[in-house]
Parts: C-alpha cells; structure tokens; sequence
C-alpha cells in the first residue's frame, strides 16, 4: 500500500498506509525522513542557540553593569547575538554605538576590553568578536571595527 502525507494542523502531519494512521510532528517527521545527518545538524543548531542565548544574558549584564560603573554613559541595548564560523566568532549588534565619539582613545579600548573580559569569562569556545552598530559595522574615528576583536583583546 502506498503511504500518503497530508497536512492536518499547522505543525502536524497524517501519515495514511502502511500499518495504519499516524499523527506527527513535522519535526519527528523530518528527523524520520533525514535520519543521523540531521540529527547531528539539529545538535549543531540546539547547540548554537544556546550559545547565543548565553552571549545574551552575558552581554546584556556586562550592560547594565557598565552604565551602573560609568563605563557607558548612556544606555546601549544589545539587538542580537549570534555565533559564527562554527561557534569561533561571536556577532553582537548594539541599537547604539558602545563609544562616545567624545572619549580618548584609551577610554574606548579600555570599554571594548571590559566586554572581552566578560566575554572570555565564560565558557564558550569563542575566539573572537565582531561588534555592530544596528546590524552595521560599528563606527569609530579611532578604532577599528572592520574586523572581529580576538576575544583575548590586544592587551601585553
């Protein structure tokens, strides 16, 4: 007998033949379907979302705890964090820049170097970090941040 698929409800799946009538998740359905591939491409992913879901809380604390130390001296929020290149790169974008235009330049790498710190505390994998001004390259008259900041930062 021939099986055949039909969508009943956003996110399940009748399965009519073969032994009888079965209702399943499109997710089970798919991991049925792709087999070990993609349950290894599922772990890779469940495992990149909790990396991301830890550069969140770690960044958004690092924040509020800079505005609370004068390190900042406007409130920045962070819009998104994210991993790449398998986890080694983290992408943070900010919905302002992190520096005053105002500041030295000793102040601003002391401010990057303060989230690296934070960054390098915790226990991923990272090597490094790009930072984004509302999901743009950040921009400073001193810095630069055309490309990502080895999470070590550049300190002797």
């Amino acid at each position: 007998m021939q099986r055949k698929i039909v969508t009943i409800a956003a996110g399940l799946l009748l399965v009519i033949g073969g032994i009888g009538t079965i209702i399943l998740s499109r997710e089970y359905f798919a991991r049925l379907i792709l087999g070990a591939a993609s349950r290894a491409t599922l772990q890779h992913a469940q495992k990149h979302i909790h990396t991301s879901a830890v550069l969140h809380r770690t960044v958004s604390a690092w924040l509020v705890d800079a505005l609370q130390d004068g390190i900042l001296t406007a409130p920045v929020h962070l819009q998104s964090a994210s991993v790449i290149e398998a986890g080694q790169v983290a992408v943070l974008s900010f919905d302002r820049p992190l520096l005053d235009e105002g500041w030295a330049t000793q102040q601003k790498w002391s401010s990057i170097e303060s989230l690296l710190a934070a960054l390098s505390s915790v226990n991923m994998p990272l090597n490094a970090v790009t930072l984004l001004c509302n999901h743009e390259p950040m921009h400073d008259e001193h810095l630069d941040f055309a490309a990502p900041w080895p999470i070590d930062g550049y300190r002797d």
